[in-house]
């Protein structure tokens, strides 16, 4: 397990360090950005499939001590490859679970990615992929898979403009931040409007893919078994 402070990685510190700048940066969220400039998030990248067990073990330790996750999965090199990661987690291990969020645009499919934490919470996870099809916010340059695997450490959950939480459902709104009030409001309304401006061409929502992961073709996604 790695830190941010120890520059992240896994087996490889390079792509860990590479996919930290871009969060800093591409994304648009504000939150995001301040998550990795205050070391709040946990990287691995990893040269082959690691054993789902450990993934878990390392989530529920991440948990532990308040950091968010993303794990880079630079060996998947297509939409093929992400299948097979998202295979090897769903049999791997029961507390992860790949959802069928219906049909996107132009043909493409939505496909979400789920996590149970060590409370019993259902985490939506975040998917990034180099894909056309991913929304210019998540077309990163590694396909990687980003959670938040503890519990409701966001003291402003549920204070307008926040959206409201759901029983036995945690996401990124739920993540540990530090704000205060005042702060935590002009940081969301920021974020809004940043991601909104690269939305833009083609048009789309950031709500749309709240509970979405990944944006894959029609043809990838067929190959997915999906959980109920």
């Amino acid at each position: 397990m790695t830190t941010e402070e120890e520059a992240g990685g896994g087996v490889d510190d390079a792509i860990g360090g590479h996919f930290r700048k871009w969060l800093r940066i591409g994304t648009g969220c504000g939150f995001a950005a301040s998550l990795a400039n205050a070391g709040r998030v946990a990287y691995e990248a990893h040269a082959e499939m690691p054993p789902v067990h450990e993934v878990d073990a390392n989530l529920d330790a991440y948990a532990a001590s308040r950091f968010s996750a993303v794990f880079i999965f630079p060996f998947a090199t297509s939409e093929a490859g992400l299948v097979d990661v998202l295979a090897s987690l769903r049999a791997g291990s029961s507390r992860w679970k790949i959802r069928d969020r219906g049909p996107g645009n132009g043909g493409t499919h939505l496909v979400g990615v789920q996590w149970s934490t060590a409370n019993g919470d259902v985490s939506d996870a975040m998917g990034f992929a180099p894909l056309p099809s991913m929304p210019v916010t998540r077309r990163a340059p590694y396909f990687a898979i980003a959670a938040w695997p503890g519990g409701r450490e966001n003291p402003e959950r549920g204070t307008p403009p926040t959206p409201r939480a759901r029983r036995g459902e945690v996401s990124f709104l739920d993540a540990a931040h530090g704000f205060g009030h005042d702060a935590y409001a002009a940081l969301w309304d920021l974020t809004m409007t940043a991601v909104a401006g690269l939305m833009v061409m083609p048009p789309d929502s950031a709500k749309r893919y709240y509970t979405t992961a990944f944006v894959l073709s029609a043809t990838a996604a067929s190959a997915i078994t999906f959980d109920p």
